[in-house]
């Protein structure tokens, strides 16, 4: 495919970091009229595109997928600052717990997990587990901020929520397969992949699962669909805070199940309530009881990473 100067100068406003998927769409749109010259009237066209469906209500809410079509660099600023504003609506703060989500739950390209749902079913869970009580007596005075349970739910590996710094994290993971039309051999997915996991071989790429860290960006960069989602799930992270003596979280589980997520989050709030003594964060007691008392035995293929005692 073949990108005229007008075409390259105005793909070159958009912010870089969605210029690749922006691309991709725009010669999908070319391929389908026969053509392999993409001109500046492709681009425009594919904005305008972008801009009537933003005015459709029954559309106005597929940000995510919106972001993909190309646009001006000030219409998709604004685009990600709503993002970035939803996202901050769709966390909760109450009296003995935070959450906080990234935007997959309100529409980000990156998304391959239903964060919208887990999002609700967390909330449900948080709200029964009624952590208040517990919290107050193990101290006499106000709750604040460090003596609440905080979680945070990200749709992808690039974690804009912070898991890596809450009690409990979830991180969605995508595990690329193969899909049904043949490699075209374009080596995008080997360009793409930032941990060396892709090879293209002759019959089209292979992938090492053990360097592979289930992002799936091979996915979202390949043409034809040759790379799909083999499968979606979510990596628990345990344990992350900062304050005095910062800790990252340990990952504890890899391509979880969503059921599994919400089991594990719901021992987690037991153990927070029945085990943590006074001034002991979430962190140092599964450090003094142990991760198992969070995390099931492993599963078959999917071992429990155990990163405390």
């Amino acid at each position: 495919m073949r990108w005229t100067t007008g075409a390259e100068d105005a793909l070159s406003r958009a912010p870089w970091f969605v210029r690749k998927m922006a691309s991709r769409r725009v010669e999908e749109h070319v391929r389908r009229e026969g053509r392999d010259v993409v001109t500046r009237a492709d681009v425009d066209a594919a904005r305008r595109g972008f801009l009537a469906r933003a005015a459709e209500p029954e559309t106005a809410g597929d940000a995510g997928e919106q972001v993909l079509d190309q646009m001006s660099a000030q219409e998709l600023e604004a685009l990600v600052e709503r993002t970035r504003r939803d996202s901050e609506a769709a966390g909760v703060e109450t009296a003995d717990c935070v959450l906080r989500v990234c935007g997959g739950a309100v529409g980000c390209p990156r998304a391959m997990v239903d964060l919208a749902g887990l999002r609700l079913k967390v909330l449900e869970v948080l709200e029964a587990a009624q952590l208040e009580p517990a919290i107050r007596r193990r101290r006499s005075g106000p709750i604040l901020q460090h003596h609440k349970f905080k979680v945070s739910l990200s749709a992808c590996t690039n974690a804009c929520s912070e898991p890596q710094i809450r009690d409990f994290g979830v991180i969605g993971q995508t595990r690329p397969g193969i899909g049904e039309p043949e490699c075209t051999q374009c080596g995008k997915c080997v360009e793409t992949c930032r941990d060396g996991a892709i090879e293209l071989g002759e019959s089209g790429p292979r992938v090492d699962y053990e360097l592979c860290s289930l992002c799936g960006d091979c996915i979202r960069v390949c043409p034809v669909e040759y790379l799909a989602v083999d499968r979606a799930g979510y990596a628990v992270l345990l344990g992350g805070h900062l304050g005095r003596t910062p800790k990252l979280a340990v990952q504890a589980t890899e391509m979880a199940t969503e059921d599994e997520v919400l089991a594990a989050l719901e021992r987690s709030l037991e153990l927070f309530k029945s085990e943590t003594r006074p001034h002991e964060r979430f962190r140092a007691m599964l450090e003094r009881v142990g991760i198992h008392h969070v995390v099931a035995a492993p599963r078959d293929g999917h071992p429990v990473r155990h990163g405390v005692a």
